[in-house]
């Protein structure tokens, strides 16, 4: 990176301003004084302005406690926007709301920079949850707490994907939804299906990080280097399952393996885990350097990978339970005398390549190389 660029991103400063910094010889490069704006610098290097050493970053992550009234909005003509709330502290940033909340809704939004954090934080296919206080005009129900376990149909015909609300207290009317995907005014539009009605709506938590509690309304503050970790690690894709019709994949000519153990079976559920790329990269990595290493890092691989089936699949029987029915064990392509070209259209089915990065070579095998792949009977009894 150029050192007028480098400057003008770091020193919050404009280019000619950066340039009359280095004109009056206030920069320095690892100590020495530096006046050329189109000085490449490597990662290493230590530029300070003044003796005092800068530190470059690359995005900016912010936490805002939105007020109401206020809009999810980078700009707008006519109301405040949660930038606006943030002036001129960062004048070179094009800074803008990682999701949204409605104008009279408030709590946690995620201001940044950072379009692919974004992305993966709202991808549908991340299931990032978000978890929300909310007000009804009416007690919570057990129809509610099912229906939303199940996924709400709204009056569009749009099926939602599962969902969670509890009483957050004493008082039946408040509750906390978790949410894995964002509908335009989805928590509303849910409760609308039961004839409830919100009265407030204040967003606690995005994935792992939680509103801070010492943010007043309209008060921000940057997030913790762990707290764009985990932010990043939640968004990171690790496993995805879907409930289909039988229908959904071609198994007439699947083996009776796979016959059997869907017999009695009204749906099924496909699941897709995987520990990703990198993993691959790993392992390559050390069979050419240390296959003994390799050989252990792939057993723990392995093992991981176990464990995240397990936590998929307990995820998967919460949300099957609580619509009333009822799972069988997992069943993987290549089991038994399930043929490995049920791979492809399993993948299709569940979008694996968008929402995992898991594809299907064309000899039928999964890659990343752990991934896995599982198909569970539901049926209405045991």
């Amino acid at each position: 990176m150029r050192l007028d660029k480098y400057l003008a991103e770091t020193a919050q400063c404009t280019r000619s301003e950066a340039k009359t910094l280095l004109q009056k010889g206030k920069v320095t490069v690892n100590g020495t004084l530096c006046k050329k704006g189109d000085t490449q610098l490597k990662e290493t290097d230590t530029v300070a302005v003044d003796g005092k050493a800068l530190n470059y970053r690359q995005f900016v992550y912010l936490m805002l406690n939105k007020p109401e009234g206020v809009v999810s909005a980078s700009t707008d003509k006519r109301d405040t926007t949660v930038v606006d709330l943030i002036g001129d502290a960062y004048p070179r940033r094009e800074l803008f709301p990682a999701g949204r909340l409605d104008k009279t809704s408030t709590g946690f939004v995620l201001l940044t920079d950072d379009g692919t954090l974004a992305h993966d934080i709202l991808a549908p296919g991340r299931h990032v949850p978000k978890q929300y206080l909310v007000t009804l005009d009416t007690p919570l129900t057990n129809a509610m707490r099912v229906g939303f376990a199940a996924g709400v149909t709204l009056a569009d015909g749009q099926t939602l994907a599962p969902a969670e609300v509890k009483p957050a207290g004493a008082d039946p009317c408040v509750v906390r939804v978790t949410l894995h995907q964002g509908v335009y005014h989805q928590i509303k539009r849910m409760f609308g299906m039961f004839d409830a009605g919100v009265n407030a709506l204040h967003r606690e938590v995005i994935g792992p990080v939680a509103l801070d509690a010492a943010l007043v309304p309209g008060q921000w503050r940057e997030l913790t280097a762990e707290e764009v970790n985990a932010l990043r690690a939640a968004a990171t894709p690790r496993g995805v399952w879907k409930q289909l019709p039988l229908t959904a994949l071609p198994l007439k000519n699947a083996g009776n393996d796979i016959a059997r153990h869907l017999r009695g079976c009204d749906a099924m559920v496909l699941m897709a885990v995987t520990l990703g790329s990198g993993a691959d990269t790993l392992m390559r990595r050390l069979e050419l350097t240390d296959i003994a290493l390799a050989a252990v890092v792939d057993a723990m691989a392995s093992a991981v990978m176990e464990e995240l089936c397990n936590a998929l699949e307990a995820e998967i029987r919460t949300s099957v339970q609580a619509q009333g029915h009822y799972l069988t064990g997992r069943f993987s392509p290549g089991y038994g005398d399930c043929p490995l070209t049920l791979q492809q259209p399993f993948a299709i089915a569940l979008d694996t390549v968008r929402g995992l990065g898991m594809a299907v070579t064309p000899e039928n095998l999964l890659t990343p190389r752990k991934s896995v792949t599982a198909i569970l009977g539901v049926a209405d009894h045991p």
